[in-house]
């Protein structure tokens, strides 16, 4: 009879462990974030921050947000007051 207390404690210690470890693993992965040398090109109703190197496709996607931005305008027959920002 003297042995079930020493039991009940072995059995919440060895319970207890796994708890224990995931808490000491706890924030070791942390994310390492890179700076980003962002540039800006500008068309007549967009500013796009960017940090791609192929001009082409900067100049496709300004294109694309102009034809959009056009779209816009004709359908909604509203514009915006300054130019939008894009990442």
């Amino acid at each position: 009879m003297r042995a079930i207390p020493y039991l009940m404690f072995a059995f919440l210690c060895f319970a207890m462990v796994p708890t224990m470890t995931a808490q000491q693993y706890f924030g070791r992965n942390k994310p390492n974030y890179t700076r980003f040398d962002f540039q800006v090109h500008q068309t007549n109703n967009f500013e796009i921050y960017h940090y791609l190197e192929n001009r082409e496709y900067l100049q496709q996607f300004a294109d694309w947000a102009e034809q959009w931005y056009a779209m816009h305008q004709r359908i909604l027959q509203d514009c915006a007051k300054k130019s939008l920002d894009s990442l």
